[in-house]
This record gives C-alpha cells, structure tokens and sequence, in this order.
C-alpha cells in the first residue's frame, strides 16, 4: 500500500498560513484609503510580501510536483496511460477525480475538464486499459492528493494576483516591458528593485537560465542555452522571429536595466516625498 506522510506539510505549516493571510488581507485592503505615513508603511510591508511570494511560489510548484508525482503512480494501477494523454497536471488530477475507480467511462462526464477530442481519446484508452480498481484506502489516498494540488493551485492564483496587482504599483515601467510576471521574476531573482536597477544588462540576460525562474511558473521550462534566461521569454522577444531572438534579448535586456532604474529612481523620490 502506497502513502505519503508528506501531503499537506507545506500548506499546514504556519508559514505557508500566514503568508496566505498576509496576500488576502493586502488584496482586500489594496482599494483602501489611509493617511500617508500608513501608505508608506503598507507599501513597504506589501513590497517585502511581494519577493517572500516568490519564495512561497516556488515551494507550492515543488509541492504540486511532488503530490502529482505521488498520485501519478498510485493511479497508474488503475488508469496507466492517463498520465500521457493528459500531461497538463491540474487537469489531470481534475480527471482522475472525476474517474475515480469507475472502468465504464462511458458513464463518466469529462466535458468539464477536457476537450471534447481528448474526452473520446480517453475514453477509448480506457476502454482498452489493463488497469485494476484501487483499493478503498488507495483511492483515499489518491483523492487526498488530488485536494491538496487542487488547494495549492488555488492559493498559488491567489497569490500570482497579489503579485501582478503590485507590480504595476512597485515598477510600471518595467511592468508595461516584460509584463508583470517576468518582472516579478526578475525582481525576486535580483533580490529587489534597487538591486534589479544596479544590475549590468548582461546580466539581467540571462538571470535565471539554469533552474527555476524564482516565480515557481513550472510549465516554462528552464534553458540550457548560453545568454538566455527568463527575459527570453517576455512577449516582446517572443514576437520576433526566431533567428533575430537573441538580438531582441540583448536589446530588451539593456532597456530592461533602464526601466528599473527608473522605477527605482521614482520610488526613492515618492517615498522622500512621504517622510518631508
């Protein structure tokens, strides 16, 4: 019998709580009115949540990994191709909810989740599969790993709608550049705005080329390939056609640089004006 003690560890610990309540009272109260002395302060609690939301985002993509991984091979004894023909995670565990330990699919709905050409290729897969019923524990077990992802991808929405809100408060500029983000990305990754802004453009190219881009955006894979990291990927860069991509990059990294001096220069003078 396969279980996991470990489901539930990241979003049952009290940092993984606090941090939630902390996004949700600053996306309740960020249309709020207050004196400035508050503003300031709001804006620079809301700034240090901002790069401790990337941190948390990266251990909820860790975390759904891993109880994906978990309910793949236990469900594999009852549905082993299902993993294939849905390789997009959160609508593979939607399904496997749905299915659960039913063998006639024909009695099953899945319009809700899949397309209608990927409902009928499951369904035939599943009507030719040599997969086995779960066990009564089993099928808990797999349903308990299904409501955890489910419950980390709503909170990492959440938490990516905090993110983007503030984006446009914390750097306009670079926001209406790269999208908010890549520039939340990049924010996290540098350790900062000032940070971001005393940073060379050659190296704001290639910030996060080998691992995980900081965000935990788990569906844009990390390159291997030499002077590319997450900037490659902003819209502008991906507009181009390919062969003039790293040119693109090159230049959008510089511009980059300046976008965030700038948002860095104007929140240095808003707050100057805040404390006069």
């Amino acid at each position: 019998m396969k279980v996991s003690s470990t489901i539930g560890s990241l979003s049952s610990s009290d940092d993984y709580k606090n941090h939630l309540i902390a996004v949700n009272d600053s996306l309740n109260s960020s249309h709020s009115s207050s004196n400035d002395s508050e503003s300031k302060y709001d804006f620079e609690s809301a700034y240090q949540l901002m790069l401790e939301s990337n941190r948390m985002l990266k251990e909820m993509d860790e975390e759904i990994q891993a109880t994906h991984k978990f309910v793949s091979e236990l469900y594999s004894k009852k549905f082993p191709e299902l993993e294939a023909l849905v390789p997009h995670k959160i609508d593979y565990i939607k399904t496997v909810k749905i299915i659960g330990n039913e063998m006639d699919l024909t009695l099953v709905d899945l319009n809700s989740v899949l397309s209608s050409s990927l409902v009928m290729i499951v369904a035939v897969a599943g009507s030719t599969t040599d997969g086995q019923q779960l066990s009564e524990f089993e099928l808990n077990e797999c349903f308990r790993g299904c409501d955890e992802i489910l419950r980390l991808d709503h909170d990492k929405m959440r938490t990516l709608t905090f993110i983007e809100s503030m984006m446009n408060k914390i750097a306009p500029n670079l926001c209406a550049m790269t999208g908010s983000s890549i520039a939340a990305q990049l924010i996290g990754l540098a350790g900062g705005l000032q940070a971001l802004a005393q940073m060379p453009a050659c190296n704001v190219q290639v910030m996060g080329q080998q691992k995980s881009f900081g965000m935990g955006l788990s569906n844009i894979a990390a390159s291997n390939m030499p002077h590319i990291g997450i900037l490659h990927y902003c819209d502008i860069v991906q507009s181009c056609p390919p062969f003039l991509r790293r040119k693109a990059l090159k230049m959008m990294a510089g511009k980059v640089s300046l976008a965030a001096r700038v948002d860095c220069h104007q929140s240095s003078v808003s707050h100057l004006a805040d404390g006069v």
